[in-house]
């Protein structure tokens, strides 16, 4: 599965999180997701690398998301808007060629039986009260945008997944409370860390993902209706009812926390939609019972709560949880090496396209320093993006195929540490 688009895809968060997602919920199918993202890339851009960049991949399916840079963003500034002639007929025209590039990939894409997803533009916040400049009406032609692809995913039947709609909707929640938060980067154009979360949560809702990691409900009156989803129960025991014991084994990991102190559900109902590992157990005489996982303890709660269900994904020191993080850490090798091979590729299609001596170190450092020295001379707002990215291509391009390699096996260590294993659950009256 290829993430086709541009610095939005590049950075990668939301597709990180919805290939860990997978990895964790549906460990058996081994999808390989790849970044084909290139920073500031259009839809002419990406037709211009299909073939070199995506295709050369082997992709059955193609995650498609272009057109925050497609509406070219200056064309909305106020110097654009009293230097430019006919400033409505220019933003009309670059919405033209968005809409027949756009539509052009589709049809090579599907021209070669390659499964087609569509995602919309994600959002320029132009509401935030942010310092710098805000060029309104940006995010009313992303609108546009957005609309458009959902009219071509109605031509060509495909399946659209709406990042427009409903970061516009928490945004504009999250900014009745403080006019200048904004879950767009002070930018205005890059999502922040939630914001590509809330991006996972709208591909995981599109595609139908499984809500339960597990869950099992054990009656003491009558052991025999005990019930089970998405997971088998291995043997159960219950000794006066006081104290129980089973094991089973999961199909899936629970979603583990991100980092210290993220909410997952903050914007989002993360949790009820997608990571409820469920242990409910009916009939127990009141008083309070401690819980443990193969000998460890994760906590202490009473009758009633049992009753209801405890939630094991909400416990950061489950073993589930404790694997679920292994992989999360094994991912993160992952993508560091996907970060380096993203750059190189960036590098070489946005700044070494036309560069006839690739091949000759001494000619690329030049060349660099060049377009560093025009910086200087003009400065620009990612030039020390632009830096960075020449200082890794330098650093690593002598050792591309080993970064591949690197990137490949740890892909391999990911589906070898993601499988449930049997777990023995204990229950017992304190």
């Amino acid at each position: 599965m290829c993430f086709v688009g541009n610095s939005i895809t590049m950075g990668g968060d939301f597709h990180h999180n919805i290939a860990l997602a997978y990895a964790l919920g549906y460990p058996e199918l081994q999808i390989r997701f790849f970044n084909c993202g290139i920073s500031g890339d259009v839809t002419k851009g990406i037709l211009k690398r299909l073939e070199s960049d995506i295709l050369v991949k082997k992709p059955t399916c193609c995650v498609l998301m272009a057109g925050m840079n497609d509406v070219k963003r200056d064309l909305y500034s106020n110097k654009a808007s009293t230097s430019v002639g006919n400033i409505q007929e220019a933003r009309n025209r670059v919405l033209e060629e968005y809409y027949l590039n756009l539509e052009e990939i589709i049809k090579r894409l599907i021209g070669l039986n390659i499964r087609v997803l569509l995602q919309t533009p994600t959002i320029f916040d132009q509401t935030a009260k942010l310092s710098g400049d805000n060029y309104f009406g940006v995010n009313d032609a992303l609108g546009e945008c957005s609309n458009h692809v959902k009219l071509l995913a109605r031509k060509y039947d495909l399946p659209v997944i709406d990042y427009y709609s409903i970061l516009l909707k928490l945004n504009n929640q999250v900014q009745v409370k403080d006019s200048a938060a904004t879950i767009i980067g002070s930018d205005r154009v890059h999502p922040g860390s939630y914001g590509h979360f809330v991006m996972a949560y709208q591909f995981l809702k599109s595609g139908n993902f499984n809500s339960i990691v597990s869950e099992i409900e054990i009656n003491t009156h009558s052991p025999k209706t005990t019930k089970t989803a998405n997971c088998d129960l291995i043997d159960l025991s219950l000794k006066n009812k006081k104290n129980i014991i089973f094991s089973y084994k999961e199909k899936s990991l629970p979603f583990p926390r991100l980092s210290v102190g993220f909410k997952p559900d903050s914007l989002v109902s993360f949790t009820n939609d997608f990571n409820m590992q469920i242990v409910k157990v009916k009939g127990l005489a009141k008083g309070k019972y401690k819980f443990l996982i193969d000998e460890i303890p994760i906590g202490i709660y009473t009758s009633e709560e049992y009753s209801k269900g405890i939630n094991l994904a909400n416990i950061e020191l489950t073993p589930q949880n404790i694997q679920a993080k292994k992989v999360l850490a094994a991912y993160r090798k992952c993508w560091e090496q996907e970060s380096i091979l993203r750059t190189l590729k960036y590098v070489e299609y946005s700044h070494l396209k036309d560069f006839k001596n690739k091949e000759n170190v001494d000619s690329v450092k030049n060349h660099f320093t060049v377009i560093m020295t025009g910086f200087e001379k003009n400065p620009q707002p990612y030039s020390g993006f632009f830096k960075k990215s020449f200082d890794s291509y330098l650093l690593n391009k002598p050792n591309e195929k080993d970064i591949e390699n690197k990137f490949d096996a740890f892909f391999e260590e990911i589906y070898k540490i993601n499988k449930p294993v049997i777990h023995q659950v204990v229950i017992r009256r304190e």
